[in-house]
């Protein structure tokens, strides 16, 4: 069974004012270490168990991982692939901002020349999540990273399903979903795990290492 924790970092100081970060390397505000040793010490409380805990190598990512590992005395492995969206020219903008720079940027929500493409990102996200579940069937990650990356993993496993559900906002520290993967090396158990703020989707990790939608439990989901 591998069990993996999706997080989001803390907040930032371009979070607080709604400035629009992609790749610009902005570090944790005070408010946002605050709330990464607050989650530390709630994972301390409740005896969470990793076997190895990933991050994005930007800076609010790696810097609320560090914190987090440091109570459980773990090493903070890099995954550039766990990057946020690269938006651009958006980087360091804010909502009025990209309006008045961009007229029609929401309209379709399409990111401007110079961005990654949506598309791109969902690919990257996603082969980063098939690698991580291949590398490490059995175990329990710990996967800190951004709002968006978090959505687009969320969105993937619902994919495998046929399914496009709402995904609720992903807020800062939070542990918005805990999927459990299970190996096909025996008949499936099914159990049903904590979820904050986010939808729980089951999957099954195939031979070749690439998850796939299971069957959910009849009650308790």
């Amino acid at each position: 069974m591998t069990t993996l924790y999706l997080i989001r970092h803390g907040e930032t100081a371009w979070n607080r004012i709604g400035r629009w970060q992609g790749h610009s390397d902005v570090p944790l505000s005070d408010e946002g270490r605050d709330q990464a040793r607050a989650l530390a010490q709630r994972l301390v409380a409740e005896r969470a168990r990793f076997d190895h805990i990933y991050a994005s190598d930007l800076l609010r990512a790696l810097e609320t991982a560090r914190i987090i590992a440091e109570p459980l005395h773990m090493p903070v492995q890099t995954l550039p692939e766990l990057r946020e969206i690269d938006i651009g020219p958006w980087s360091g903008l804010t909502k009025p901002e990209i309006l008045q720079q961009f007229p029609g940027a929401f309209v379709e929500f399409d990111l401007p020349p110079g961005a990654e493409t949506h598309e791109s990102f969902s690919r990257r996200v996603s082969q980063a999540l098939e690698r991580l579940t291949a590398a490490h069937r059995g175990q329990r990650l710990a996967i800190v990273t951004h709002g968006g990356v978090v959505r687009a993993m969320i969105r993937y496993l619902q994919s495998l399903e046929g399914k496009q559900l709402p995904v609720p906002h992903i807020g800062n520290t939070s542990i918005t979903v805990q999927v459990e993967v299970w190996a096909e090396r025996q008949r499936p158990q099914y159990t049903c795990v904590k979820v904050t703020e986010a939808t729980l989707t089951y999957v099954a990790i195939d031979e070749n290492g690439r998850p796939r939608p299971v069957p959910r439990p009849a009650t308790g989901a």
